[in-house]
């Protein structure tokens, strides 16, 4: 496998099987193509490192490991610090039901109450809608 590690905090952004082709082109940008048609780049070539034949840990995770050099100079897989909390929050995620869609672009989401935040509180016992274009609310 190949694999692309993140040099500010050695995670691991993704894994590829070791025939794709990674290379670094023009506006340092990668370059990757699975040579089934699959092609994308990645901006900021320069924060990353491509290490290629490695052997992936049981129970792989791109957002779970990390992988970093030992004094030996070895290749040292390990858990990635910001994973517990990323998984604490998929818990709280689970337990409170998926996540409405977006219902206009300047709302913001509340992970606390698990909704979604208009810029301007809704007055109380107000019928009416959000008008996005002004930002408002707009009687009926």
């Amino acid at each position: 496998m190949k694999i692309l590690r993140r040099k500010s905090d050695n995670v691991v952004t993704f894994s590829v099987e070791d025939s794709v082709s990674i290379t670094v082109v023009a506006n340092n940008a990668l370059w990757v193509d699975h040579g089934n048609g699959n092609k994308y780049t990645m901006q900021s070539a320069d924060q990353f490192e491509i290490i290629e034949d490695v052997t992936l840990p049981d129970g792989f995770d791109t957002k779970k490991h990390t992988l970093t050099k030992n004094g030996a100079d070895e290749w040292v897989w390990g858990d990635n610090p910001k994973w517990a909390a990323e998984q604490a929050w998929r818990a709280r995620a689970t337990s409170k039901g998926p996540k409405d869609p977006q219902p206009y672009p300047s709302w913001t989401f509340n992970e606390d109450k698990w909704e979604w935040i208009p810029p301007t509180k809704c007055p109380a016992g107000f019928d009416g809608r959000w008008d996005e274009d002004n930002q408002t609310w707009v009687e009926r």
